[in-house]
């Protein structure tokens, strides 16, 4: 019989926290998801821990280790792995709201008809932190417009399986990291979600997150945020205004990058705007520059 939900869930030596969201899967009244664990690399004792659980067998568990190559290269793996409809990507940080599995089930006929729905936007909370806003009051939205309403919170999205397929992440050499954000973005050009304005889960941003490391981000991985900044640029930017500043970004990127001038300029959404962000570029560069040696 085939399951409805798959909950994905990348990992890095997080041995340590994991349990705390087995624990809340084991909780959930229904048996109609597979825990996805993806391993890019650990080297703690994720596996031991992990291979206890499945002879547990108090849920269903798939765990695929893989060699160190970031969340984009997880989610691609995972999403080739899934083989349920509905997929749900919960990091090791997080916990699940009980009832939560029964709440997606409950709206998946509701998905399954409208071929313009990529899945649901809810809400997710988060612990330490004292911001918890409700869900514009509209029954579907994209989520960039979410945003565009005030919204500040956090979410927690569950997509059709199919379209994440349909928009993979970019996999780039010598990089490990692109923002999901790039992804999204792609997906609000054709789909809309479906707003539940209840939590699905809970989190506590650990220190050696990606969220709490945002700065790092930048340095390390300028080559995907040239991709998304180039993208959103063609996406979002209507006034001149927002062009320089997201043609600033990406100029920044690529500097931060070394992609040599001729494919800056070739490859960027516009060669005249990129000339006058020169400046820009530059101002972001030194700013991103002198944030990161403060860190």
């Amino acid at each position: 019989d085939m399951k409805t939900l798959t909950i994905f869930t990348p990992t890095y030596n997080r041995a340590y926290i994991l349990p705390n969201l087995y624990q809340s899967l084991c909780k959930e009244p229904t048996e109609d998801f597979i825990w996805l664990i993806i391993d890019d690399g650990s080297s703690d004792n994720t596996q031991e821990v992990v291979e206890k659980w499945q002879r547990e067998n108090k849920i269903e568990i798939i765990y695929h280790k893989q060699t160190n190559g970031g969340k984009m290269r997880a989610h691609n793996v995972a999403t080739r792995l899934c083989c349920t409809p509905l997929f749900f990507c919960i990091d090791s940080d997080d916990q699940i709201i009980e009832g939560t599995v029964k709440k997606i089930i409950e709206t998946h006929q509701g998905l399954q008809d409208d071929k313009f729905l990529c899945g649901i936007i809810a809400k997710k909370l988060i612990i330490n932190r004292q911001t918890s806003q409700n869900l514009p009051n509209l029954k579907r939205s994209t989520l960039h417009d979410i945003y565009q309403t005030g919204f500040t919170g956090d979410t927690s999205l569950v997509f059709k399986t199919s379209v994440l397929r349909e928009f993979p992440f970019p996999e780039i050499a010598g990089e490990k990291f692109v923002t999901e954000g790039y992804v999204y973005d792609q997906i609000d050009q054709k789909y809309e979600f479906l707003i539940l304005n209840d939590f699905l889960m809970r989190c506590e941003y650990q220190e050696d997150g990606y969220t709490t490391n945002a700065a790092s981000l930048y340095l390390k991985y300028p080559k995907g945020w040239a991709l998304f900044y180039a993208q959103y640029y063609r996406f979002y930017a209507k006034s001149l205004r927002d062009k320089i500043k997201y043609m600033g970004h990406y100029i920044s990127m690529c500097m931060f990058a070394k992609i040599p001038l001729f494919k800056m300029f070739n490859d960027s959404p516009s060669v005249i705007i990129s000339l006058i962000s020169i400046p820009a570029g530059l101002k972001f560069y030194k700013r991103f520059k002198s944030n990161a040696s403060t860190k």
